[in-house]
């Protein structure tokens, strides 16, 4: 196996925004392609100033909406020369107003770089795509909308991650969220709704927890037995992990194999904590409470033992161009591998490779903390 350090790494106060992409998501393929979010509004003249101040986006709004009346046909309605000179609500429903107000302070003033962006399309069939805010709001990222005479739009830069997941593939909890209006909803991150993160990113760190995914690409889908090995080295990671250095040389010392070991630890707090999951034809989806764990099972995972601590080093350097969390990872991780192997007996050591060798010989197993499962 080989595996290049690219965890996305999420911060603690990272946001994620429900941006549509218009009525009849009629901007879908244009947000795709060209790489960014809008408002169906002419919006002219919104700067950062605007948009981070309630009364000044409320009269962009008002603009917006006058530009829309007029273009409508009622030529007996004025556009104003600037928002300044705005009076009146063309908007006769406080609540529509509102609801535009916020998305204009969400999507171009609070929503920053990082930030997570779901646009999903219409229907239960239909796809929901993940993407990450990729550039401050500057005013002069604008696009011209056509339907409205020449009057442009203010966007936001977007890196797209994923484009292929479907709405109904989303938990019942969390699908609600991506279903009705405002055209931008900001989605409170909590317990329940970071599962949005499972299906934008595939192998990440959010805070203390860290999840990867191993591809078995081999596996058949016919003989469930063909899993036994990418399974047992699976949980005897956690179950190691899940133990401080001198009890984990103590349960070594009450097992004579990896088999065993794991039959006598698999229900450990610290394992029960965690969640491995199966997902034919052929990728584990695994989560565990510790930033460190799913480098630390890469790492073991990737290489022979005779080069973990080689493998290890390489994570460090990778990640501390990263700095800040990533950093503070990996070398938590390297920390662990070393003290993993300087306790592991030799026996184990060359039972785990030959599991290894297994387990990449009957299903592909890979850490894939890269391209992930498609």
């Amino acid at each position: 196996m080989s595996v290049s350090f690219d965890f996305e790494v999420i911060d603690k106060k990272t946001n994620i925004y429900v941006v549509y992409a218009g009525r009849q998501r009629k901007y879908l393929q244009d947000f795709l392609i060209n790489n960014r979010v809008y408002l169906d509004l002419p919006l002219s003249g919104v700067d950062i100033n605007i948009a981070s101040s309630r009364e000044n986006a409320r009269r962009a709004a008002r603009g917006a909406h006058a530009i829309k009346r007029r273009l409508n046909g009622d030529k007996d309605f004025e556009i104003p020369p600037s928002l300044a000179d705005l009076s009146g609500d063309p908007i006769k429903a406080p609540k529509h107003l509102n609801q535009l107000v916020g998305s204009i302070v969400k999507l171009f003033a609070n929503a920053k770089v990082g930030d997570l962006i779901v646009t999903p399309d219409a229907g239960m069939y239909g796809t929901v795509y993940f993407g990450r805010i990729d550039a401050p709001f500057h005013p002069d990222d604008r696009l011209v909308l056509n339907e409205y005479d020449g009057y442009s739009a203010p966007y936001r830069r977007v890196r797209w991650l994923r484009s292929d997941v479907e709405k109904r593939a989303l938990p019942k909890d969390i699908v609600k969220y991506v279903q009705k209006p405002p055209a931008v909803g900001k989605v409170k991150v909590d317990e329940i709704t970071s599962k949005f993160f499972d299906f934008a990113f595939y192998s990440y760190i959010y805070g203390d927890i860290s999840r990867i995914i191993f591809d078995a690409p081999n596996y058949t889908g016919r003989d469930f037995y063909e899993l036994d090995s990418s399974i047992t080295l699976i949980q005897f990671l956690l179950a190691s992990y899940s133990m401080d250095s001198e009890s984990f040389v103590a349960a070594l010392m009450r097992a004579s194999s990896i088999d065993q070991f794991v039959s006598l630890h698999r229900g450990r707090e610290g394992v029960l904590r965690a969640s491995m999951e199966f997902h034919s034809p052929g990728w584990f989806d695994v989560k565990r409470r510790s930033a460190a764990f799913a480098l630390f099972a890469a790492i073991i995972l990737s290489s022979s033992s005779d080069k973990w601590i080689e493998t290890a080093d390489r994570f460090v350097s990778e990640a501390a161009l990263e700095g800040g969390e990533a950093h503070a990872a990996a070398s938590a991780a390297r920390d662990r591998v070393e003290a993993f192997s300087r306790v592991l007996p030799r026996e184990f050591s060359l039972e785990l490779d030959d599991l290894r060798e297994e387990a990449e010989s009957e299903v592909g197993l890979r850490a894939s903390v890269h391209r992930g499962p498609k």
